[in-house]
This record gives structure tokens, C-alpha cells and sequence, in this order.
């Protein structure tokens, strides 16, 4: 899509590197990742009867699973950056949490 905004095509050869310095448009990746953290700040500060923290709580049914590999859940890429009491990172310390927000940005 940049290369079209600027008219670019692939046989010119530039690289989306230098593409993304002459449109100077935002990652779109790493945009949505930041909104993502952001959203889960604000989920772990919300109160527990709130059903987007209800959402992010709720445990899958006990039984029997099914077979291959779990699914990946909303949560799952949080934790794996800020650890399994990432709620309770989100409410206690702000400036550790920004400095999570960049590591899971970069990512």
C-alpha cells in the first residue's frame, strides 16, 4: 500500500525500509501492539465486575481438551513479555510496566 501511495514498484528494487522513510507513515504492527498493552493497562485497573476484565479472567470449561496445540488467547502474548502476575504488574508500578509496553513493542 505505501508503495502504491508513492508509486513504487517492486522492480524499482527499494527497500520498505526506505519506503517507510519517504511516506513516513507509522508500523502498523507495532502500533497495534502498543494500543494491545495499552488495553491491558487498563483492563488491570478496572474494577472485577467489569466484563472486559471478566473477559480477560474467565477460564475455559474443565474437561477434556482437544487434540493439538492450544489455542493462542488474547492474553497469552502479555504474559509471555510481563510475566504470569501481569495484572498485578499493570496496577502496582507504572514505569515498570512502560518499560514492558517497549519490550513487547520491539518485539
Amino acid at each position: 500500500m505505501e508503495r502504491l501511495a508513492i508509486g513504487i514498484h517492486l522492480i524499482d528494487r527499494k527497500t520498505n525500509d526506505w519506503i517507510r522513510g519517504v511516506t513516513k507513515f507509522d508500523d502498523i504492527v507495532a502500533a497495534a501492539k502498543r494500543r494491545k498493552w495499552r488495553w491491558a493497562g487498563k483492563v488491570a485497573n478496572m474494577s472485577t465486575d467489569r466484563w472486559a476484565r471478566k473477559l480477560v479472567e474467565w477460564r475455559p470449561r474443565i474437561g477434556k481438551r482437544q487434540r493439538g496445540r492450544p489455542r493462542t488467547r488474547w492474553r497469552d502474548g502479555i504474559k509471555d513479555c510481563a510475566g504470569a502476575q501481569w495484572m498485578q504488574i499493570a496496577r502496582a508500578d507504572s514505569d515498570s510496566w512502560k518499560r514492558l509496553e517497549e519490550a513487547y513493542c520491539s518485539k
